[in-house]
């Protein structure tokens, strides 16, 4: 049933922000008939946030998804997305699965007011005394030690942060510095000798990467890291692992080139 209203003056607010002066001539379930300008327009229901008659009564016919202040006093709204209260540009975090590893990895990440891209940097000190097996490609090695790890990420939000939970993939690029000790044969006049020559070694490997990013609160989050990619092996570390890697009873000869890279990452950060 529609209902006559004879309020001149009147003014309605949408829900994309804009409002106008006009003169409600009908309200029904499903749409409100207003005259503006000697002119008559047809509004959708779902289209409208409130109505404020001119006695000052209000009607609220839709709760927006934005935070909506509305103050009768100076006739004016305003909006404040949820995602915009807690968005901050810059994101410092920890991966704790690192500290599995005696790794202490931060993160560093910048992401525009655009919210499409984030750039950061990577940096982790190892404190294990010998590489353990979360780093396998290294531990083969002997007397081997990781030493630290450095990098740069590159990320791609398409969500823009719209949600509290955001996906997102991009690429990492990881360097590795570790020690070991390069051996080689040789006989003596005792028998067989083997020497053992401290050498250095490095990984710089490119990672595809794909997670999730959770904001908690107003400056708190998870980022959860998942990479795959791959590392040319070279140099003294090369040298060394083949070596390694010909040592099998089958006496077939192989030779590694380029290695597979994995990396895993729970983050808990602060945004600022």
């Amino acid at each position: 049933m529609l209902l006559p209203a004879l309020k001149a003056q009147d003014k309605v607010y949408l829900l994309n922000g804009s409002s106008k002066e006009c003169k409600v001539l009908e309200i029904s379930p499903e749409e409100v008939i207003v005259s503006a300008n000697g002119e008559t327009e047809t509004i959708s229901s779902s289209e409208l946030f409130l109505i404020r008659f001119k006695n000052g009564t209000v009607e609220i016919v839709n709760t927006p998804t934005l935070n909506v202040v509305y103050n009768p006093a100076s006739h004016e709204k305003s909006n404040q997305n949820n995602s915009e209260k807690i968005f901050k540009q810059g994101n410092l975090s920890v991966n704790t699965l690192a500290l599995c590893n005696a790794d202490i990895a931060a993160f560093y990440e910048y992401i525009p007011r655009s919210k499409l891209i984030g750039i950061g940097l990577m940096g982790a000190y190892n404190f294990n005394l010998n590489a353990t097996a979360q780093n396998l490609f290294i531990a083969t090695l002997v007397n081997a030690k990781k030493n630290y790890d450095v990098g740069a990420t590159f990320n791609f939000y398409p969500g823009r942060f719209e949600n509290r939970t955001t996906f997102y993939t991009g690429l990492m690029f990881k360097y590795t510095s570790f020690n070991f000790e390069a051996t080689n044969d040789t006989t003596g006049g005792g028998g067989k000798i083997i020497i053992y020559t401290p050498s250095k070694g490095s990984q710089f490997a490119t990672l595809l990467t794909l997670g999730t990013h959770t904001f908690f609160g107003n400056h708190f989050f998870i980022k959860t890291i998942g990479g795959l990619g791959a590392f040319r092996v070279k140099g003294d570390y090369a040298t060394e692992y083949n070596k390694i890697l010909n040592q099998n009873p089958t006496g077939k000869k192989v030779h590694a080139n380029y290695l597979p890279k994995v990396y895993f990452g729970i983050n808990v950060g602060f945004n600022f």
